[in-house]
């Protein structure tokens, strides 16, 4: 109760999922009795839709959830595209992929892998606090090699045409804390205190892993950002996340933080970004004077696109 008290009396949802859920446990004594003893738990589904349409949504997975400890090994697959739509609802934290948690991996044996194919977010109305174009990852436990994956194979696609705005991160620390992953959730929320949109996903803790084939994310007029968009994911604690190639498409709309190409944290890596720049947009001068595009392989202006930049200074004075 005290951990969710910061959402009395929104009617909220907690927890959404597209996909399946795989849960397994082996005990302390159970990996003594054979190389292969831990348990295990597999989930499938051919794709999925959500329609959010109104209410009070906290945390959204557009794929399925893998949670496993020790030598157990859970696995979520997805094998047809994952759609959410944003019609009307407040959500606060949205994954278009699904979670994996790895807890005491202490040896080789166990895991958690969730699989996707294409991913798409369309946001057309209400809003998102946090947007991420890929999965959750974490993992606890001495074991060096990766053993809690998030991984989308293939397109993961995002069309802002509403309201997003940064996780506040706030009432979920307690969460964390009572699941085993604390210090996970204080670095994720340090390195993206600033971040609306996420191309790829996060990772944290030594072993995790999330990864992007492709992102691309398109603002659309009528778009309002009010902080950063990223092009690529978050890593904390150890972790790693890939996106290979990251485009973001700035077709109209308001974007009031930086434009990044890259990722948030040491282990976060974008192989390529390109941001195309077109049609009639907004870019709010940032607060501290700082750039507002930083970090992108290669950055195309449309020859008719208009760009207004509002909030500016004259001479240094910020």
């Amino acid at each position: 109760q005290e951990v969710t008290k910061g959402l009395a009396d929104k009617g909220a949802v907690i927890g959404v999922t597209g996909g399946g859920l795989a849960v397994s446990y082996t005990d302390l004594n159970q990996g003594k009795v054979g190389t292969d003893a831990g348990a295990k738990a597999t989930v499938e589904n051919a794709g999925a839709e959500l329609n959010l349409n109104s209410g009070y949504v906290v945390g959204a997975f557009g794929g399925g959830v893998a949670v496993a400890n020790r030598e157990s090994k859970a696995e979520a697959k997805t094998t047809d595209k994952i759609t959410i739509d944003v019609k009307g609802a407040e959500v606060v934290g949205l994954f278009a992929n699904g979670g994996a948690a790895h807890r005491e991996a202490t040896k080789e044996g166990g895991s958690a892998n969730v699989t996707a194919a294409d991913t798409e977010v369309n946001v057309t109305a209400g809003s998102v606090d946090g947007l991420f174009g890929g999965g959750l990852a974490v993992r606890s436990g001495v074991y060096d090699q990766d053993t809690a994956k998030v991984v989308t194979s293939g397109t993961s696609t995002i069309n802002i045409e509403g309201n997003v705005n940064k996780l506040s991160y706030e009432h979920m620390g307690g969460i964390f804390d009572k699941i085993g992953f604390g210090a996970h959730y204080n670095e994720v929320k340090e390195l993206a205190k600033d971040a609306a949109v996420v191309a790829g996903g996060v990772a944290a803790g030594k072993g995790s892993y999330a990864e992007v084939n492709k992102s691309v994310i398109n603002i659309e007029e009528g778009a309002d950002i009010k902080n950063d968009v990223v092009a690529g994911g978050v890593a904390a604690q150890g972790g790693t996340s890939l996106v290979k190639d990251s485009v973001i498409n700035l077709n109209g709309g308001n974007v009031d933080g930086m434009l990044y190409g890259q990722g948030l944290g040491t282990g976060a890596t974008v192989e390529k970004s390109t941001l195309n720049v077109k049609g009639n947009n907004t870019l709010a001068a940032l607060a501290d004077g700082g750039s507002k595009i930083v970090g992108f392989n290669q950055v195309n202006f449309a020859s008719d696109s208009v760009t207004t930049i509002t909030g500016l200074k004259a001479g240094n004075d910020k």
